[in-house]
């Protein structure tokens, strides 16, 4: 399957939503360096928090903590921006990562998801794919089915008619005892999340193939404090159903999926209890060399930057711009005439 690469790419059947927002994080991270691309996803958070206190969007509370760290001076997040390789973190900037993280380790387009010590914490990405379908997710045509059981979910919370049956079928699939339908309405702000998350499924349908399998999957970025892959288990609700507290956007789309007959995939490991801190952090600044070399790009480029603000600041920028306008100038006469004396 033909896939999106490098920052002059195009959309394909399997990734057809690549747009000039991923590009900017591309441009950023592969022009500039990680320092860059910290500083506009800090902007992006700063300007969604904005449509949240508009009404706009419902909820942004990753956005919320995110900026708070910030502002007290925590550097935990930069860092583990840091800690991902950069192709790595472009492939899922793409929406790509789900696919090619189950590739065969010898297929050329495969990725190594292996970033962080086994068992101990970092960013971490749950994917959702169709059981068979090497992590490959649903089909145009599966997707607006999708979509059209999550409109009537919804229709249904609004209504309480006798579409409440329908509810009740969607939940049973994981929660199996002392469910009053609808469960994944009831809690605040999950119906502002669902109907968010509808949205983006909507833009995505519409540059869907009916038959081509989407390798854009819906994905969950996340960071955890303790083991990735014990964070990462919270997302099955086969094992993890808990009233109340849990990601009901994306267990809603399990539950659909599985209403269709499609057997979901979420992409997880199981944790390692004997982990350790020490081990982690060394794991990470000794053993993973993208690490420092992300932080050595953004600080060789940083200080570039900061002799050319001297440069400019010591005003001989304008005597430059000067001589440069000069040449140019000079320059195109040169062409206007030859190309007089050749006729054109």
């Amino acid at each position: 399957m033909r896939l999106p690469t490098g920052l002059d790419f195009e959309p394909t059947e399997g990734v057809p939503l690549a747009d000039d927002a991923v590009r900017t994080k591309l441009q950023h991270m592969d022009k500039g360096c990680m320092g860059d691309l910290w500083y506009h996803l800090m902007n992006q958070a700063r300007e969604k928090m904005i449509l949240v206190e508009d009404g706009v969007f419902k909820d942004r509370s990753s956005m919320k903590r995110l900026l708070r760290n910030d502002k007290k001076g925590h550097s935990v997040s930069r860092m583990l921006l840091y800690s991902i390789p950069k192709k790595l973190l472009s492939d899922v900037f793409l929406g790509k990562f789900s696919h090619q993280a189950k590739l065969p380790e010898d297929d050329p387009l495969s990725i190594d998801c292996g970033i962080y010590h086994r068992d101990g914490p970092g960013a971490y990405v749950v994917t959702i794919a169709v059981e068979g379908r090497k992590g490959a997710w649903l089909t145009g045509a599966e997707l607006q089915m999708q979509i059209e059981k999550i409109d009537l979910y919804l229709k249904a919370d609004e209504e309480q008619t006798d579409m409440i049956e329908y509810t009740r079928r969607i939940d049973r699939y994981y929660c199996k005892d002392g469910c009053v339908a609808p469960v994944y309405t009831a809690v605040d702000q999950a119906r502002g999340k669902i109907e968010q998350f509808r949205r983006s499924l909507a833009r995505l349908a519409s540059l869907a193939k009916a038959e081509t399998p989407l390798v854009q999957a819906p994905c969950y970025v996340g960071c955890s404090s303790d083991a990735t892959r014990k964070r990462n288990e919270k997302h099955f609700p086969d094992t993890n159903w808990t009233r109340n507290k849990g990601n009901y956007t994306w267990w809603l789309t399990l539950s659909c999926m599985r209403d269709m007959v499609l057997e979901p995939e979420p992409s997880s490991t199981r944790d390692d209890p004997k982990r350790s801190w020490i081990k982690d952090k060394e794991a990470t600044e000794y053993y993973r060399p993208w690490y420092l070399e992300n932080m050595r790009d953004t600080r060789d480029t940083f200080q570039k930057r900061e002799v050319l603000l001297d440069f400019i600041d010591s005003g001989k920028l304008d005597q430059y711009m000067t001589q440069i306008e000069q040449q140019i100038d000079r320059v195109e006469i040169l062409f206007r005439v030859r190309d007089k004396m050749r006729g054109k």
